[in-house]
């Protein structure tokens, strides 16, 4: 879910203040008032952004790994991205296997799951996607495990945006293991246009067990 902000003062706003005393006179009843000179600050356009957030998971061999990041425009201006997600990168620690087939899909819908409509966004090159202040943008990094039986990757998702190279990492462990790895995916169906009250919505969730071995009860 992607978390809820209030969006910074924009870029180019002008904050107006002016400085007010009251006091009455000595040796009068009558209350007086004195205002100062008007000030005014213009906001500068600031990129600031947060991505969120590492992640440790287990994998069995072969396996196409999907993890979720948030990347969120927490600045005051609009900035576009550039994206990196690579093996051993960006601090991670020394690992024993690197994924292949690495790609970040924008997950339009918010579902947790790649679907048709969903975009492949480029891999180091400026321009990966853009986002207004307060906006937020639900990714899903992708890579193929390869068939080795125990290990770990690690890999680093960044970006940094385009006009004060601003940046942000996030590392994600994967464990290499032949036990059982559940995956749940829920979805929700509804007819039209919700009506608080009124309408009824169904949810549905779906488990899957993406391991090598039996789950057992």
């Amino acid at each position: 879910m992607a978390p809820a902000s209030a969006a910074p003062v924009p870029a180019g706003a002008a904050i107006r203040n002016v400085a007010t005393a009251s006091y009455v006179p000595s040796g009068m009843s009558r209350q007086e008032t004195a205002s100062s000179n008007a000030v005014q600050a213009t906001v500068l356009p600031v990129e600031a952004l947060l991505l969120t957030q590492d992640q440790s998971v287990t994998r069995p061999p072969n396996a196409q790994v999907t993890l979720n990041h948030l990347l969120s425009n927490v600045g005051n201006v609009t900035s576009s991205y550039t994206l990196a997600w690579a093996n051993n990168a960006g601090g991670c620690a020394p690992d024993q296997l690197d994924l292949s087939t690495l790609r970040v899909v924008r997950d339009v819908n918010n579902n947790g799951v790649v679907d048709a409509a969903d975009p492949v966004l480029p891999l180091g090159g400026a321009g990966a996607l853009s986002l207004r202040p307060g906006e937020t943008a639900s990714l899903l990094v992708q890579g193929t495990l390869p068939a080795a039986p125990s290990g770990t990757s690690c890999l680093a998702l960044t970006a940094a945006t385009a006009l004060q190279s601003q940046t942000a990492t996030n590392r994600d462990v994967i464990t290499v293991s032949s036990a059982a790895v559940i995956s749940l995916v829920k979805s929700a169906s509804y007819p039209g246009v919700l009506v608080p009250g009124t309408t009824r919505i169904d949810f549905t969730v779906k488990g899957f067990n993406i391991g090598a071995q039996d789950a057992q009860p």
